[in-house]
């Protein structure tokens, strides 16, 4: 079933919203916010790379009572789809969530995203928003394999 609604997704969004973009910029950065309990909390930064490939790099911390927690991770994501309302990506995401006097927990997963503008039609120089669906999610230490969901918001210049 899992399977099923990520392959819906991504069928959806490639047939639906692809657009050509050829005139559109090709490379920009993308600097913003993740919530993800794989690829990391916090800032996160990012490049798009002649319209094809997406890095981003996350990261953040929290002090409360004496103690820390840390979280930050990787992303490496080809574009499905790219369109001027509707970018969808797939590739891998890898994790590190740790903190005081506690084991680091790392992750590894198969990751879609989908990202929408806020204002307009365009990505490039824009506020925009997104949800990622990981799976697989492989979990290093336990060998455990499960589905999680982040989300984002970027501004991309």
């Amino acid at each position: 079933m899992k399977f099923f609604i990520l392959s819906l997704m991504v069928i959806f969004s490639m047939n639906v919203y692809a657009q050509d973009t050829s005139a559109a910029v090709k490379t920009y950065n993308t600097f913003g916010f993740q919530f993800s309990l794989v690829s990391g909390t916090g800032i996160s930064y990012g490049k798009i790379l002649d319209g094809k490939i997406k890095l981003k790099g996350t990261g953040g911390f929290i002090t409360s009572d004496d103690k820390t927690k840390y979280s930050f991770g990787f992303d490496v994501h080809y574009f499905l789809s790219k369109g001027d309302k509707f970018e969808v990506t797939l590739g891998p995401s890898l994790g590190f969530i740790g903190g005081t006097n506690e084991d680091v927990k790392s992750r590894l997963a198969l990751a879609t995203s989908m990202e929408v503008p806020f204002n307009g039609d365009e990505h490039y120089n824009n506020l925009c928003g997104g949800i990622v669906l990981y799976y697989p999610t492989f979990y290093m230490k336990s060998g455990d394999i499960n589905v999680t969901a982040g989300i984002y918001i970027v501004y991309n210049f």
